[in-house]
């Protein structure tokens, strides 16, 4: 017992690893890595012919959305010139412009005291013929080979009559 030595340490059968050998493996690893997802991809694109419609098949469609601007059918476009309204219908729509200007200058007389000079200065449109009589006033129009008068006093239901119905009934194109 005189020399007592410690035991031996056993030898490792993996000795360590440096660290640019473990770079080395993780960058082989990494380019494999990427040449398999490379691959998997090229297997999983759309054939090449499909793609070689698509410039023909777009081509096709400008073209026919030129030839469809340039011969403009009517079931596209709808009609060019809209339908000429009747008579009755013509004097309901002036009917209803006529209540309209009337109660303008109404409106008018009640926020100033006094009837305005002209129609226009009451927010009225041209092309009706306004006249002052007193304290009373008319409104005239023209709708076709029809004039209308609407006066101060007239009651708005019986001028109106049935130019609502009229019009609701009218002939759409």
């Amino acid at each position: 017992m005189a020399s007592e030595r410690p035991p031996a340490k056993p030898l490792r059968s993996n000795p360590p690893k440096d660290t640019k050998s473990v770079l080395y493996e993780a960058a082989v690893q990494a380019v494999q890595d990427r040449a398999q997802a490379a691959k998997t991809r090229s297997d999983q694109a759309p054939p090449k012919g499909r793609r070689g419609l698509l410039i023909p098949g777009l081509a096709l469609i400008g073209l026919l959305g030129g030839v469809l601007l340039l011969v403009r059918p009517t079931w596209l476009t709808g009609p060019t010139t809209i339908p000429q309204e009747t008579p009755a219908v013509a004097a309901a729509s002036l009917r209803v412009v006529l209540v309209r200007e009337r109660d303008l200058v109404l409106r008018y007389q009640r926020r100033t005291g006094s009837l305005p000079a002209t129609l226009e200065a009451a927010g009225g449109s041209a092309g009706f013929d306004y006249v002052r009589q007193g304290n009373e006033f008319s409104v005239t129009g023209r709708a076709g080979d029809s004039i209308i008068t609407i006066r101060s006093a007239d009651s708005v239901v019986a001028f109106l009559g049935d130019s609502f119905d009229r019009l609701r009934h009218r002939r759409t194109p």
